[in-house]
């Protein structure tokens, strides 16, 4: 995750250090081991740039034709909406110390410069040694960090069908289209990663599994009986919207998606627990933090807190997110590392029907990315709040310890090197009937813009 999160970040910074018209090299002054030499390689062709290993380095090439911004970058395929700062600081990156721009070693030509990878230390990755137990140690700790696998289960592919008596733009099109689907969907806002300028085809990134299925099942039943009325109780005027003139399906890998049993979590936890709590205690990111999930519809915070019976509890939250289903989460501190410990060993405790979900919390920056606060209790001083780290983190490896990361300096945000007129969210209520022009969308933020224009994409490929 590191490894393809680091280089990635190397790519943008020369992308938009030179612009996307213009050649360039980006040297990996490391020797990398074979199977990291294949990951660099299938990252790098996500972006139209090509890759050659040499004695010593790998060079990264871009000609200046066939460069692009990918619509999805790697965390985009880590469910959970974590944000790239969020991702990075699970992995001990500091990331108030921003990641520098790589400067220009020299110029082969007026087009081309030559930049050397700077974002983290690529020694460790000249053995393939840190990847001989990545279904063991490697998932554990991500699942331990508070991460999701990479998956592409939270993805959605949508195509929009042409509106004739719409405006006779490519992108007005499909307009009514776009705005019938953010309202069937039921979300105030949406992140969609548009295809091309016409605003055709998009990926829906949602945040959580359950979220995709819940709207996949929505479309399939919506498609099998056509009553929309029915099904959302709105008049005849608003329904007209309601024609399904979009198409769902779901974003196919074309990998084996990750795994791991519950079991094989729990034998796991108790052999590599030592390296979480030094992760927790040199970080403090949601240290001895633990989530709660698909609660009981009458769950309150008293009846949850109450099954971790007499361990302490520092602070406690009950959340609700944005989700049409407004789920609620539970998140607890506790005193110890080993209280978080016995809370995550009663994952899949049944309770009032339901089997309680229990996973080390997300590694959200700011409390705030939890949710809307339901109900809240605090004793004594909560660890809540996110400390910048002294960088001497170690990332997961079989040995047991990660290369120290050091990064240097950039604004990360959470759409960074996605183009420009991919990114789109909806934000809005209920709207009158549909009278023409275009939908009602806010932009979300952008990273300072790169020069030149995209060539779209095809369809995201597995990470």
């Amino acid at each position: 995750v590191l490894f393809r999160s680091s280089f990635e970040y190397d790519i943008f910074l020369c992308l938009t250090t030179v612009g996307i018209k213009n050649g360039f090299r980006l040297v990996i002054n490391t020797a990398l081991a074979p199977s990291y030499r294949l990951l660099l390689e299938s990252g790098a062709k996500r972006f139209g740039l090509t890759v050659t290993h040499g004695v010593g380095e790998s060079v990264i090439s871009s000609d200046g034709r066939s460069a692009r911004m990918p619509l999805l970058r790697y965390v985009d395929y880590i469910p959970g909406g974590l944000h790239v700062d969020e991702l990075l600081n699970s992995f001990g990156v500091d990331i108030k110390m921003l990641p520098r721009k790589a400067k220009s070693a020299s110029n082969v030509t007026r087009e081309s410069s030559v930049f050397e990878a700077c974002f983290i230390d690529y020694s460790p990755y000249v053995s393939d040694e840190a990847l001989h137990d990545v279904h063991g140690c490697g998932f554990y700790q991500t699942l331990d960090r508070g991460l999701s696998l990479a998956t592409h289960a939270h993805l959605l592919h949508v195509t929009f069908g042409a509106d004739p008596k719409a405006k006779n733009t490519s992108a007005g099109q499909y307009a009514p289209a776009l705005r019938s689907f953010l309202i069937f969907s039921g979300w105030e806002k949406l992140d969609l990663r548009f295809e091309d300028d016409s605003k055709q085809s998009a990926v829906v990134v949602l945040p959580s599994t359950q979220d995709s299925n819940d709207l996949m099942e929505k479309y399939e039943n919506e498609e099998s009986d056509n009553e929309v009325e029915d099904l959302l109780d709105l008049t005849v005027a608003t329904a007209a919207l309601f024609r399904l003139n979009f198409h769902m399906r779901p974003v196919a890998p074309t990998v084996s998606v990750p795994y791991i049993e519950d079991a094989t979590l729990r034998r796991l936890r108790g052999q590599y627990w030592t390296m979480i709590e030094a992760f927790w205690k040199q970080c403090h990111i949601n240290s001895n933090t633990v989530v709660v999930s698909n609660l009981y519809d009458t769950a309150s915070l008293d009846e949850i807190l109450k099954l971790f019976g007499t361990a302490t509890v520092l602070s406690a939250s009950m959340t609700e997110d944005e989700s049409p289903s407004k789920r609620r989460r539970v998140f607890v501190t506790f005193g110890s590392s080993d209280e978080a410990k016995e809370a995550l060993g009663l994952d899949g405790k049944n309770t009032h029907g339901k089997s309680l979900r229990i996973h080390a919390a997300p590694p959200y920056i700011d409390t705030a990315r939890r949710g809307k606060a339901v109900a809240s209790r605090a004793v004594g001083v909560p660890a809540l709040v996110p400390q910048t780290p002294a960088l001497t983190v170690p990332s997961p490896s079989p040995a047991g310890h990660d290369p120290l990361i050091k990064s240097p300096g950039l604004n990360v945000t959470a759409k960074e090197f996605v183009p420009k007129f991919a990114i789109g969210s909806g934000t809005f209520t209920l709207p009158p009937p549909y009278l023409g022009g275009s939908p009602a969308l806010t932009t979300a933020p952008l990273p300072p813009a790169y020069s030149g224009t995209t060539t779209p994409s095809a369809p995201p490929a597995a990470p």
